[in-house]
């Protein structure tokens, strides 16, 4: 018996301790559960810190403290996409790196290019008090796009919005000829067909300050939506380039940076270049259910011998502008880039234009296609010739074809009047005008002058009352002289008289004169006068010394 009692203990006692080490397990699994469920929820609590950390890009306003250093990551390099940045109390601004982003003495930022930079907010109050924000700007990822419509087969109705800078806006008449190319190009489209619209494209615009400016590409956008709630449809032609390569510095007051590199930032990344925009603007274009079309920038008359240089085809590949550490790249080829990725009709103008401008240098005649004033904007003659540049580059591609038109045979005058003011009588003064020619084979220009005036095609020939010029393709245009001889003390009022035998002239895009018929009539003005002699007799005495004897006596001679 007890034998068996002792086995019955030795079982409970064993049961005992197995029950005391399985609870203890059990309690030491349950510790380590605990446990690991406490380091997840450290990790978690670790990670909101650094949600904390990392801001919001979808937030417009940010307020900084003392002390923090804080991410923001955004995919936008538009003007939209600004930020606000605020700190407990007054605060300047800094950037480490303004090709990056730019910030304000307000704390605006606005992203300028890809790449990474810190802005630093410093309390006015307390300069050891400050806060860090690290910017990283990221580069676009865009899907190859395609038109929503083929130019080579639409036949309906258009607007076709013309989309860029100096080069292509419009231009009231003035003494100085100044001619857009969307005024050129509205004489080369049919316009029972398509509505050349020219009144966005402005002076100073880069590619980067025209997204930006609400009057400009915004507004391009709203009103091809409203000609998609029409049932009409729209065409973009996008030129620019010359304000790209404006300097960091050079900001509109409101709608801030001009310039942009062409293809690659000087850190090598790609937003905000000016290949970027450009494909900014084909993708946009195309997603409102327009057809975009490029054209490269229109050269400048800089030569390198007999053909337009490397900076006048806007090829900065060697050329750094100031305060830059890198050169800001091909232009021309940055926009070619982005239009052959996105499938995009493009226009080489600055290829075909450089061409036009040499032929025209190396004949002397620099100044008929551009403006007396700079080698870079174009007169009405300069105009005509990219519009036609551009047309003819659309038709033989096979676009638009039912649109194009021929544009008409120009000869064009300079001025509508030339005013001589009074001079003496046998006395001469030389004035001159130039006549321009467009697209004319051949003819011949009349040039006939009222009694007192001579004319000539050089201020040192011989003037005759009747000056003619033969005219052919090879014509580009040529100054003429006037001189004014009067022999009486009469006012010398009239007319210049221009004819030609096939074309009736027009006075390009300088204020307009007199047409009369098929004559175009410039008006002249002067005055022979005489020289009075008035005043008090007076002795001169030579030489000036005691006895000297009485020389001569004069009187004073009014001109």
């Amino acid at each position: 018996m007890k034998k068996i009692i002792r086995n019955i203990l030795a079982v409970l006692l064993f049961a005992a301790i197995f029950c005391l080490n399985g609870c203890s397990d059990l309690d030491e699994s349950n510790e380590e559960t605990e446990i690991e469920s406490g380091s997840q929820n450290g990790e978690q609590e670790k990670d909101e810190s650094d949600d904390e950390k990392v801001l919001n890009a979808e937030a417009t306003e940010y307020l900084l403290k003392a002390g923090d250093s804080k991410e923001l990551t955004l995919t936008d390099i538009s003007l939209a996409a600004s930020k606000t940045l605020k700190m407990d109390g007054e605060a300047t601004w800094t950037v480490e790196n303004p090709y990056i982003c730019s910030i304000n003495s307000s704390g605006k930022l606005t992203p300028l290019s890809g790449g990474e930079t810190v802005v630093t907010g410093t309390l006015s109050s307390d300069s050891t008090k400050k806060a860090e924000l690290k910017v990283k700007i990221e580069e676009p990822n865009r899907g190859v796009s395609s038109d929503p419509f083929d130019l080579r087969t639409i036949s309906e109705n258009i607007d076709i919005f013309c989309c860029g800078d100096s080069i292509m806006r419009d231009y009231s008449a003035s003494d100085s000829d100044q001619y857009g190319l969307g005024q050129a190009l509205k004489e080369f489209f049919d316009e029972t067909k398509a509505n050349v619209v020219t009144d966005i494209a402005n002076g100073g615009r880069s590619s980067r300050l025209f997204y930006n400016e609400d009057s400009r590409w915004p507004e391009v956008k709203r009103r091809i939506q409203a000609n998609n709630e029409a049932g009409k449809k729209s065409v973009v032609i996008l030129s620019f380039g010359h304000n790209d390569q404006r300097a960091l510095t050079d900001c509109d007051k409101t709608y801030g940076a001009q310039f942009t590199f062409a293809s690659e930032n000087a850190n090598e990344t790609v937003a905000g270049t000016h290949y970027d925009f450009m494909e900014k603007y084909i993708v946009e274009a195309r997603e409102l259910g327009a057809v975009p079309i490029c054209v490269t920038p229109f050269v400048r008359g800089d030569y390198s011998g007999s053909e337009v240089s490397a900076y006048g085809k806007h090829d900065w590949s060697n050329k750094t502008m100031t305060g830059d550490s890198t050169p800001r790249g091909n232009y021309p080829a940055a926009m070619k880039a982005a239009a052959k990725k996105q499938g995009a009709i493009l226009v080489d103008m600055t290829e075909l234009s450089a061409v036009r401008v040499a032929e025209y240098n190396n004949a002397g005649k620099e100044k008929y296609f551009y403006v007396d004033s700079d080698n870079t904007h174009e007169r009405t003659l300069g105009g005509l010739e990219l519009g036609k540049i551009v047309t003819d580059e659309l038709k033989k591609n096979g676009y638009l074809t039912s649109y194009i038109k021929d544009c008409s045979p120009r000869i064009m005058v300079d001025k509508s009047n030339l005013a001589f003011g009074r001079i003496l009588a046998n006395a001469t003064k030389t004035t001159s005008f130039r006549i321009s020619n467009f697209q004319n084979k051949s003819g011949t220009i009349t040039i006939t002058a009222p009694s007192g005036f001579g004319l000539s095609l050089s201020d040192s020939g011989s003037f005759d009352s009747v000056l003619t010029i033969e005219t052919d393709e090879n014509f580009m245009g040529t100054e003429v002289f006037i001189k004014f001889s009067p022999t009486e003390v009469i006012s010398y009022n009239g007319d210049i008289t221009v004819t030609h035998s096939s074309v009736t002239p027009d006075f390009g895009n300088t204020p307009a004169g007199t047409v009369d018929g098929s004559a175009l009539k410039i008006a002249l003005s002067g005055a022979g006068k005489e020289l009075s002699v008035s005043g008090t007799d007076f002795t001169v005495n030579w030489p000036m010394i005691s006895g000297g004897g009485q020389l001569f006596g004069c009187r004073n001679f009014n001109f």
